[in-house]
């Protein structure tokens, strides 16, 4: 009997076969990407605790779910439940994807101006493949990985976004990728694509979410190429359901004087996985990344980030910070590598975590790897919990134990979610958090 992760591997492979007929149409330069794509999959396989960068999360509870491919049915779902995930700022430029399918008639591109390219996955193959011929899966990071070949393999929904030089579009663009549209358990593969091009301003806001009850995979890669003097600010929610699975990449590329922030939060699924990768490639290149994880009952989140400066006088700040509760673990692995020419850098990472009880875990390990003399760099983390004296003084001034506990969790979290530049997906939440750690804390 074959073991389960090559078990699985071959379901996979043939899910891959299985849709080969639907891209018979794709140009010949897709085609063999996706080829190359499933032939280092079908090399490697599945991860395994065995792997370094996986040590700590067993993907194994994943694949013994019998995924089927997305069809992109909305089942019983209503339209107007799509409303509460769309950021109203969007209203112009807001795609939704049910299981990785485009379904237009949820989504609103009405304030997408001539400048801007916003568009799915199949129309801009067929309308501005020159542009994705050059970009599509040409950073290494997320289709090395074998969730991120099989994605470059699978991919048939998603978003192209194109803003040429000095395009500066002031409103959010949203996408919203939502699974749990059919009643048996689906895997989806969407693939988000950026393209700033020079002096341009972007932000892109993504948001996972699903029906709870429903088991699901989404295996999600973005890439973002942040063109010379141009800025994209990248908000990424996960908020899925606790029986779905998420495994994430982000690969950014910023040249010469090019700015790049994400916030990340995770705050759903039984399994979460994201890899952050940035290149800063020429001078003056500049990137902020922070990132929020909660966590509670079972729930396994698993942030790894990566920054390589690869020219002198670039800068990157860092931080990362977990609230973590019942039996629930977190990974963090944060890699910043100042390459040999790289003089002059500033790079700061700080990873920060909050333990709420006893029996949660984290795995922590900031990363720095130096190869040139000139630079100022830091790394730390620091783990603990709610500090007894700040509790007994909102309880001297009225407040329950309960809710002086959430509101000093609050503002643990609260300095990350502050940062996110987009009101309403900043408020929503606000108010998920200061939810879930005060009825944690009232049952506790």
């Amino acid at each position: 009997m074959k073991p389960l992760l090559a078990e699985e591997k071959d379901r996979f492979l043939a899910a891959w076969e299985a849709r080969r007929e639907q891209t018979a149409f794709e140009p010949d330069w897709l085609a063999s990407l996706r080829r190359t794509a499933i032939a280092r999959f079908d090399a490697t396989g599945f991860p395994t605790t065995r792997n370094e960068a996986w040590k700590y999360t067993d993907v194994s509870p994943i694949l013994k779910v019998p995924f089927a491919s997305a069809t992109g049915s909305i089942g019983k779902l209503s339209f107007a439940g799509f409303e509460c995930l769309r950021a109203p700022e969007a209203e112009g430029a807001c795609l939704v994807f049910v299981d990785g399918v485009f379904h237009r008639e949820l989504s609103s591109m009405s304030g997408i101006t001539d400048c801007l390219v916003v568009t799915d996955f199949a129309t801009a193959i067929a309308e501005h493949g020159d542009v994705l011929s050059r970009h599509l899966g040409s950073m290494s990071e997320p289709v090395a990985t074998p969730f991120g070949s099989l994605n470059l393999a699978m991919a048939s929904g998603g978003v192209v976004i194109i803003a040429p030089r000095n395009c500066s579009y002031v409103a959010p663009i949203h996408v919203v990728y939502f699974s749990g549209g059919s009643d048996e358990p689906v895997a989806s593969h969407p693939r988000t694509l950026v393209v700033a091009g020079e002096s341009s301003n972007l932000t892109v806001v993504e948001t996972f979410a699903s029906v709870n009850g429903v088991a699901s995979l989404t295996n999600a890669v973005a890439e973002i190429h942040v063109g010379e003097n141009a800025t994209v600010d990248h908000i990424r929610v996960q908020r899925e359901g606790r029986e779905s699975f998420h495994v994430g990449a982000t690969a950014v590329e910023v040249a010469r004087s090019g700015s790049y922030s994400s916030i990340a939060i995770s705050i759903g699924a039984s399994l979460a996985r994201h890899d952050l990768t940035v290149q800063l490639a020429d001078k003056g290149a500049d990137c902020r990344i922070d990132g929020l994880y909660l966590t509670e009952g079972s729930q396994h989140t698993d942030s790894h980030t990566r920054i390589d400066h690869l020219v002198p006088h670039c800068t990157s700040r860092q931080l990362y910070k977990g609230v973590l509760d019942g039996d629930s673990r977190a990974v963090f692995n944060g890699k910043v590598v100042v390459h040999h020419d790289a003089q002059k850098t500033e790079a700061h990472q700080t990873n920060r975590n909050l333990m709420l009880s006893p029996r949660a875990r984290v795995d922590t390990k900031p990363e720095l790897e130096i190869f040139a003399d000139d630079v100022v760099c830091s790394h730390g983390a620091t783990v603990g919990a709610l500090e007894a004296e700040e509790q007994f003084y909102l309880a001297s001034r009225g407040l329950d134990e309960a809710t002086a506990r959430a509101v000093l969790t609050y503002g643990f979290a609260e300095e990350i979610v502050q940062e996110i530049s987009v009101a309403s997906v900043r408020r929503h939440l606000d108010e998920v958090i200061l939810d879930r750690f005060h009825k944690g804390f009232s049952k506790g």
